[in-house]
C-alpha cells in the first residue's frame, strides 16, 4: 500500500509538473509571437529608414560633386586673376614710391616752374597740377602714336 501511495504521489507530482511546463510553454509561445511581431515591425521601419538614408546619401553625393566643381571653377578663376592682382600690387608699389618722392621733388619742381609768362596783361604761375595734366596729355599722345605705328 505504501508503494501505491508513493506511486500515486509521484504521478500527481508528474501531472503538476507537466501542467506547469505546459503553462510555461504557452506563455513562452505568446512571448515569441509578440517578439516576432515586434521584429517584423522593426524590419519594416528599418527598411524604410534604409531607403531614406540611401536617398539622402545619393543627394549628398551629388551635392558634394557640385560643390567640388564649383570649388575647382573658383580656384581656376582665382588662379587666372593672380597675375592681374600681382601687377596691380606692383603698380601700387610704384605709385606709392612716386608719391613718396613728390614732397622732395615738389620744391625743386616748384622752383623750376615758378616763373612767370607775361603777355602784357597778367602773369601765370605754373602749378604742379598743370605739370601732372601735361604729363597725362603726353602719355595719351604717345599711346596714339604707338597705335598708328
Amino acid at each position: 500500500m505504501i508503494i501505491e501511495i508513493s506511486v500515486l504521489i509521484i504521478a500527481v507530482c508528474m501531472v503538476l509538473l507537466l501542467v506547469v511546463a505546459l503553462i510555461v510553454a504557452i506563455n513562452l509561445q505568446k512571448s515569441l509571437k509578440n517578439v516576432n511581431a515586434a521584429v517584423t515591425s522593426v524590419e519594416l521601419k528599418v527598411d524604410t529608414v534604409v531607403d531614406e538614408v540611401s536617398e539622402v546619401l545619393t543627394q549628398t553625393t551629388e551635392a558634394l560633386a557640385t560643390v567640388n566643381e564649383i570649388a575647382i571653377n573658383v580656384k581656376d578663376k582665382i588662379d587666372a586673376t593672380d597675375p592681374l592682382f600681382a601687377s596691380i600690387a606692383k603698380i601700387g608699389l610704384v605709385v606709392e614710391s612716386l608719391i613718396s618722392l613728390i614732397p622732395a621733388r615738389q620744391a625743386k619742381t616748384a622752383k623750376f616752374f615758378n616763373f612767370t609768362a607775361t603777355n602784357g596783361h597778367k602773369s601765370k604761375k605754373f602749378e604742379i597740377d598743370d605739370v601732372v595734366d601735361l604729363v597725362g596729355v603726353g602719355i595719351n599722345l604717345w599711346q596714339k602714336i604707338k597705335q598708328r605705328n
